[in-house]
């Protein structure tokens, strides 16, 4: 139940899809750069595909992606950052469209971003490439009068195939005489497109070429694009638009008349790749002349050091939407994935480029680690068939963490396997909420229902046959706990009966109270009617019994539910036992894997003092001390009295000897506080239930538990952490360059008062500062 709570608490947390996309500057000279950072904020486990937005006036040149990972409102949040770098193609206004992200089932979508670029185009600029002017020049100009501005568009051809790359151009024919007359240069808007990838190469700014049609000199004006189909089957091209403006008179404040010519729309069929031969798990990838390299630097790691991998495809095509390499990562080595880097470099008229892949891993235990024979899957444009590039195996060479030295050497340290004195708080911590109301509300209804059928009179009106039953029964009892104490008891008078009592150990008080009340009871069943109140009789029977007895049946309940409690706790080792552990990791060095492993389970049982002591002793061997004592600290608050956790916490060097009470430890644990407290309530409300005084005083004590148990809840709630690394600054202000308040040493326990980003307002004694999240352990 309470795992449930937390669940729907951090999804409640979760922000939604967010994406946002801005340039550092909003007017650019022509030939300059102007970059373009997108970033999305996504929670979940599923993938971000983020696309790239079209593009009115301006090239991508190259492209870098990114990816963090943070606590927000408490949730993991994991952020992806990606910056394009563009370049204007022609001046004037040119145009940023949507970013669109898709996760899932969840979509969203930035705002268009308008640029100015100032300056002017040079004729080399707006140049088309040889083969597209080649192109261009050998196919017929469209029909058209002579007075007549006309928009065509152009396919290198009608039929593509997925990956490959089409030639689009738009060509404007100005007659020359019309051309003359324009004051601002035509404005030319290349078709829309759907499903498909486009890189800019060109737009008008200039005349791109001049050709005779006819009688007529023309200026043609060239919008180039490389597009790359997304989906195979007819790929439609809607009309492509030149706007430019005519004014009515050859007088400079002549009114102008704006005209917007239209091309007819194209179609190009976009074929599928073959499926002979097509790999099994084939993502898609299409390229020519692709190489595939995997780099290592440096070659040969310490244990809890980093190292970078870098995965390298070169060649031509879609550059952007190459997939990543699937490797086989070996066990014992960490992978954490970097920047994703993208250049465009144009070869012979064609898309091509570099795509490299980073990584930064980190070695968990020395040895030899292999990645087995990496492998990139792709269809060869120039030869139309499926290929695979195979590299040779690469071994990561790694030795023993050079951060062991901090472990004094005389000093041994090991694992801690679970023990007896951790069952309780494992005990309160498996029990559910449910468990707890029930404890804290069935007993006092109990004893308020039965005080009130006792207060109602409902013994007085049974029968006669009922309260013979009840006396039979209560002399049952009677007679078989005093043959139980005093052998031959049943013959032997009331002074007889009342010294054999006492020398079995019965108090001379409660030996006389068995004597007359046996006596009553044989008067009441043999003697005349009516004489006794049979419920009185039974009670004082009952109370007689408890009082010979010990409350020995409520002592066996107890120890029943003991029992039961015992075995399934028990089991609950056994099978906890039979899970897989990290033991192994730690005996072959392999420490921080070792952490994470403990980390987690920690996280999964929060109530267990053992999880905690080997995720510092892990931790102490990787030099992390400060996440060794706090996990120390946090072992000691659930096993105060364990002998392990106050020799590790003597472990050098020791926390700041001046805590202000931060790292206090209560020498009982809240789980305990409860358990005591628990069971002191059901037994005060069952012996305020039988009429005894001495329930009172375990309702006050059962009370003081729970004060006690909130008390040190409140105190452990404390946001607190100790200082990563020795001489750290203290900040007047959360920002890198502000002055240092005072120099902190390394284990000083701080309090957090609240955040800003990634800065902590932390309180020492009487001064506050600021601190980053990373320069903090938590406790």
């Amino acid at each position: 139940m309470v795992n449930l709570l937390l669940a729907m608490f951090v999804v409640a947390q979760q922000q939604p899809l967010q994406v946002t996309a801005q340039v550092d500057r909003e007017e650019i000279d022509v030939g300059s750069e102007v970059v373009l950072t997108i970033t999305v904020q996504a929670t979940g486990n599923d993938p971000v595909q983020i696309l790239d937005p079209p593009l009115n006036g301006l090239e991508i040149r190259s492209s870098t992606e990114r990816s963090d990972v943070s606590v927000q409102g408490g949730a993991l949040a994991r952020i992806t950052t990606r910056d394009l770098r563009l370049v204007p193609t022609r001046n004037g206004v040119v145009t940023i469209g949507p970013v669109r992200v898709v996760q899932g089932q969840s979509t969203a979508q930035s705002n268009s971003i308008e640029i100015s670029v100032v300056g002017s185009i040079s004729v080399s600029s707006t140049a088309l490439l040889p083969h597209v002017r080649a192109y261009v020049e050998r196919h017929p100009a469209p029909r058209m009068a002579p007075d007549e501005v006309a928009v065509q568009i152009l396919g290198t051809t009608d039929t593509v195939t997925l990956g490959d790359q089409l030639d689009l151009i738009v060509l404007a024919w100005f007659p020359q005489d019309i051309r003359a007359r324009l004051r601002t240069p035509p404005t030319l808007q290349p078709p829309q497109l759907q499903g498909a990838w486009i890189y800019e190469r060109g737009s008008p700014g200039a005349v791109a070429l001049s050709r005779r049609v006819g009688s007529v000199d023309y200026d043609v004006y060239a919008h180039h694009a490389v597009v790359f189909p997304l989906t195979s089957g007819q790929l439609e091209i809607g009309p492509a638009t030149v706007s430019y403006s005519l004014p009515l008179t050859y007088s400079f404040l002549s009114r102008e008349i704006r005209h917007e010519p239209q091309s007819e729309p194209l179609q190009v069929f976009v074929t599928p790749q073959p499926s002979a031969g097509r790999p099994t798990g084939f993502s898609g990838t299409a390229a020519a002349d692709l190489e595939f390299t995997l780099d290592l630097s440096p070659r040969e790691l310490q244990v809890g050091n980093a190292g970078s991998v870098v995965a390298t495809l070169s060649g031509r095509g879609n550059v952007s939407l190459w997939p990543e390499p699937n490797l086989a990562w070996p066990s014992g080595i960490r992978v954490y994935p970097e920047n994703v880097e993208v250049e465009i470099t144009p070869r012979n008229g064609f898309v091509a480029g570099t795509k490299r892949f980073r990584y930064l891993v980190v070695a968990d235990s020395s040895g030899t680690h292999r990645i087995e024979a990496p492998r990139y899957r792709y269809f060869d444009l120039d030869a139309s068939r499926y290929v695979t590039l195979s590299l040779e195996p690469v071994d990561i060479s790694t030795a023993g963490s050079r951060t062991a030295s901090v472990e004094p050497a005389s000093r041994a340290l090991s694992l801690t396997r679970p023990s007896s004195q951790f069952l309780i708080g494992r005990l309160v911590g498996a029990l559910p909420a449910v468990t707890w109301i029930l404890i804290g509300v069935l007993p006092p209804l109990l004893v308020f229902a039965v005080g009130a059928a006792r207060r109602s009179g409902w013994g007085h009106v049974r029968d006669a046959a009922d309260s013979q039953t009840d006396l039979e029964r209560a002399d049952g009892g009677l007679r078989q706990v005093l043959e139980t104490l005093v052998p031959n008891a049943e013959g032997l008078n009331g002074r007889a009966l009342g010294g054999a009592l006492r020398a079995v150990g019965v108090e001379e008080p409660v030996a006389a109270h068995v004597v007359r009340v046996r006596d009553r009871l044989w008067q009441a069943k043999y003697g005349p009617q009516g004489e006794i109140d049979p419920t009185e009789l039974v009670a004082e029977v009952d109370e007689v019994l408890r009082a010979l007895t010990g409350d020995v049946h409520d002592g066996v309940g107890s120890a029943a539910v003991a029992s039961v409690a015992l075995v399934l706790l028990s089991c609950s080792l056994v099978s906890g036992a039979a899970a897989q552990t990290p033991e192994r990791l730690y005996e072959t060095g392999a420490y921080r894997a070792t952490a994470d492993s403990f980390r987690a389970r920690a996280e999964a049982e929060p109530w267990s003092a053992t999880h905690q002591i080997n995720l510092g002793t892990s931790l102490y061997r990787l030099g992390d001390l400060a996440g060794a004592k706090a996990a120390w600290i946090r072992a000691a608050r659930l096993a105060p009295r364990s002998e392990d956790v106050r020799t590790l916490l003597e472990l050098e060097p020791a926390t700041a000897r001046v805590s202000n009470g931060l790292t206090w430890i209560a020498p009982v644990t809240v789980a305990e506080a409860l358990l005591v407290a628990a069971l002191c309530w059901v037994a005060g409300w069952l012996t305020v239930g039988v009429r005894r005084r001495s329930g009172v005083a375990l309702l006050l004590l059962a009370l003081t538990g729970c004060a006690y148990a909130g008390i040190v809840h409140q105190r452990y709630s404390k946001s607190v952490g100790l200082v990563v690394s020795e001489d750290t600054a203290l900040r007047w202000a959360p920002y890198g360059p502000a002055p240092a308040r005072s120099r902190l040493d390394q284990g000083t326990p701080v309090q957090v008062s609240r955040s800003e980003g990634r800065w902590l307002l932390v309180t020492l004694g009487s001064q506050q500062g600021w601190l980053l999240a990373e320069e903090i352990e938590p406790i």
